[in-house]
């Protein structure tokens, strides 16, 4: 490897787990994706401007940004998820449940290749992680949010997409610091509302009938996947990632229309009658 460039700074491959760790949060990135997305010889800067957002990247940054240093992350619109020409129910459905752009996306962006969604994913995170560039950390928030959104298109990719997103996220929010979402750029913690619903969305596909045999494993496994992951977040972030349907009908056991523990006295009762 010296030989090849004398000029590398060594890689920390000790301990191991340093070099597992990097594996794990880059292992569906290629260099066929970094050409695309980073056309700049692979090079990122945390000033680095991106097809994402680039006029809130500028302003927050307060420059100008040469075309061939900018970020060619893929652009999708969350707030305009249905197909062109929809009908008005169609619109009403994928307004909420995001699996039409994804696959549209899936289809015509990543060649039917869930690792190159994945892939991006990753990419976009180590652009906010290594080079603390905000327009990773948009791409990633972004992508997260479409994958947990969906709900139709869970069974289709249910072996590929989804589970797999687990864990490259478990893998991606073991390098977050434990207070990172607690700060101005994660306020309202929008990770957590995200998850709940790409729970309560596997729950759903999970209640319907038409479901073949296979898949119906695959959810199944999807399912305990992340109820491990809870815990994973629960023991991290102090998370409790319930639905809210639950969670409302938490509160109200808590309040008003909360039961009422009553304790037997020690004393007992005569309830014999006097027949005299």
């Amino acid at each position: 490897m010296r030989q090849f460039d004398p000029f590398l700074g060594p890689y920390p491959l000790s301990p191991p787990t340093n070099f597992q760790k990097w594996v794990h949060l880059t292992n569906f990135i290629t260099p066929r994706l970094i050409s695309i997305i980073l056309p700049r010889e692979g090079k990122v800067t945390n000033v680095s401007s991106s097809t994402v957002d680039e006029e809130e990247l500028l302003k927050l940054n307060d420059l100008k940004h040469e075309e061939n240093d900018m970020i060619l992350f893929t652009k999708f619109d969350l707030k305009k998820s249905w197909r062109p020409g929809a009908t008005g129910q169609e619109v009403t459905k994928y307004s909420q449940d995001k699996s039409w752009l994804l696959s549209d996306l899936f289809k015509n962006v990543y060649n039917n290749d869930h690792k190159e969604l994945l892939g991006e994913l990753q990419l976009a995170f180590i652009c906010f992680l290594i080079a603390e560039n905000y327009a990773g950390f948009m791409q990633w928030k972004n992508i997260v949010l479409l994958i947990c959104s969906c709900q139709e298109a869970i069974e289709k990719y249910v072996d590929t997409i989804f589970t797999d997103f687990l864990d490259v996220l478990k893998y991606q929010l073991e390098e977050c610091p434990r207070d990172f979402f607690h700060n101005i750029v994660t306020e309202n913690n929008y990770l957590t509302h995200a998850l709940k619903n790409f729970r309560r969305n596997i729950l759903e596909v999970l209640s319907t009938d038409a479901i073949s045999q296979q898949n119906l494993e695959n959810l199944h496994v999807l399912r305990r996947r992340f109820e491990k992951f809870r815990g994973f977040l629960n023991q991290r972030f102090n998370w409790e990632i319930v639905d809210e349907e639950t969670a409302r009908e938490e509160e109200e056991e808590e309040g008003e229309y909360a039961p009422v523990v009553v304790e037997l006295s020690d004393t007992i009762i005569d309830t014999t009658f006097n027949k005299s």
